[in-house]
């Protein structure tokens, strides 16, 4: 790998602003039924010129550093595969593990593209959807709820398991076996989703399609709490996934808290980082809990609703919504460089910033859903 370094040319920045664009691009198009990217991907190109290398010098690479008995196939002497490789290598020497991050999310697109062409020829978006929302909750793709929330669970898994050994690559056996482990278990979820996708494309579909039922509001009922799990599984992503910012909701919270401009932008910009993700589900999920209409959520009581969540001065529960708010806000401003002047505010002060927190995500969720 060092002779590879050694013979990089790599303009960095170009490098992980095009990995980080084309991850968020495949990310939100996989939320569409049966949408693949391309068996012959069109960024692998593009990947290897900003790194400076040539497919030789990769093909040169993998023969070198992959054994022999562990590459019986195509996939260790795969050259998309292992430029891959060398940028996660890269990123990791460069303490970049966000872009790293990244790079693991576009290798396990890589390979559910060329799983899902192994199952699938002809696709039928209505069939695919169906199946999605009635495949077996111990199937990945139905515990995360959604392929990009299942890639992303791959990704991480991958980053728990092997991070050392990318960042060292001096065990040839441990990539291989990373490669082949990463591979496997998108190929394993994919085929018992495929074998029922096949399951229900032969014995037809029944009243899917139809309308919901529409409420007193003329707004969607949510039935069930599978149904709000996918929403707030869905919107979860857009924030800490896909990077959406809604400026709209953004505006609205800082005049309706009135908080520091400042703080604002800085809580802000780090809600969209992935390491917020469980905090920001956890958050939605104590608010829908807490719904006891949709007029609460899409109508003239929202804001009172809102205001209401923060205001709870007692509780016996342990986890509620303000608390979680507040301990959000806290663990994102006393690791910045304004801890010292956050940690100087009055208690009062700081509620009006753990009130702006409040206030965007609820308004985010509303803009996304109503």
């Amino acid at each position: 790998m060092e002779q590879l370094l050694g013979k990089s040319k790599i303009d960095k920045i170009k490098l992980k602003n095009y990995i980080n664009k084309v991850v968020a691009e495949e990310l939100g198009k996989l939320n569409e039924p049966c949408y693949v990217s391309p068996y012959k991907n069109y960024y692998g190109e593009e990947i290897l010129y900003l790194t400076g290398l040539t497919v030789k010098d990769i093909r040169e690479f993998s023969k070198k550093f992959h054994v022999e008995r562990l590459a019986p196939g195509y996939l260790l002497k795969d050259w998309i595969t292992n430029t891959l490789l060398f940028t996660l290598h890269y990123f990791l020497l460069q303490k970049d593990v966000k872009t790293f991050m990244s790079i693991m999310i576009l290798l396990c697109i890589n390979f559910y593209s060329h799983t899902y062409f192994k199952f699938f020829k002809f696709c039928n978006p209505e069939i695919f959807k169906y199946t999605l929302d009635n495949i077996s909750k111990n199937n990945l793709m139905s515990r995360e709820k959604t392929i990009p929330n299942f890639l992303y669970f791959i990704s991480k898994e991958m980053l728990r398991r092997y991070k050392k050994d990318i960042e060292t690559m001096d065990n040839p056996e441990r990539i291989s076996e990373f490669i082949y482990e990463c591979r496997h278990r998108i190929n394993q979820t994919f085929r018992s989703f495929a074998e029922l996708y096949y399951k229900y494309s032969k014995e037809g579909i029944k009243g899917y399609g139809q309308s919901e039922k529409e409420g007193s509001e003329g707004t969607y009922e949510i039935e069930t709490l599978k149904k709000g799990e996918r929403i707030i599984e869905d919107v979860t992503s857009k924030i800490t996934i896909y990077k959406e910012i809604d400026r709209k909701a953004f505006e609205d919270a800082k005049k309706l808290s009135r908080a520091n401009v400042i703080y604002a932008e800085y809580i802000l910009k780090s809600l969209s980082d992935v390491k917020y993700s469980d905090d920001i589900k956890l958050i939605y999920e104590l608010f829908v809990r807490e719904l006891e209409s949709l007029n609460e959520l899409c109508g003239k009581d929202f804001f009172k609703f809102t205001r209401d969540l923060m205001g709870i001065k007692r509780t016996t529960k342990v986890i509620y919504y303000k608390k979680q708010v507040i301990d959000l806000t806290n663990k994102i401003l006393l690791n910045s460089k304004y801890e010292k002047s956050y940690q100087k505010l009055t208690d009062q002060t700081k509620f009006i910033t753990q009130s702006f927190t409040s206030f965007y995500l609820a308004l985010y969720f509303r803009n996304k859903v109503c």
